[in-house]
């Protein structure tokens, strides 16, 4: 899922994240870095004879992770923060109330009608 979108020299930066931690970078559509990281990771790339290098950090706190760019060192893009996704919120809730609902219902069904 996309969580950052940046225009650079004329050309268009996004940075995917998924839900097992693999992070991804595209100038103009194509791969230019791929990671695994869970907390953080860096991803350098050189555009226009210039280099970059895309901070991905993040927190255990609830506002999320964040993006930060720097171009030759310099941060050109303030920390933008961006949140949890919803989608994995949600998908979270569900699974965890399934797995809670049906140990709660084993356990009332034993209590209520014992094996014998």
């Amino acid at each position: 899922m996309k969580c950052a979108e940046y225009y650079l020299d004329n050309h268009k930066i996004e940075v995917y994240n998924s839900m097992y931690g693999k992070v991804k970078v595209l100038l103009d559509g194509i791969s230019i870095s791929e990671k695994y990281a869970i907390f953080g990771s860096e991803h350098f790339f050189s555009l226009g004879g210039n280099n970059y290098s895309l901070q991905l950090g993040g927190t255990m706190k609830i506002k999320g992770r964040y993006i930060q760019i720097r171009k030759n060192g310099i941060p050109i893009a303030l920390k933008e923060p961006f949140t949890v996704n919803t989608v994995r919120v949600y998908l979270f809730t569900i699974a965890l109330g399934l797995i809670l609902g049906f140990l709660l219902g084993t356990s009332i069904y034993e209590i209520l009608w014992p094996a014998q």
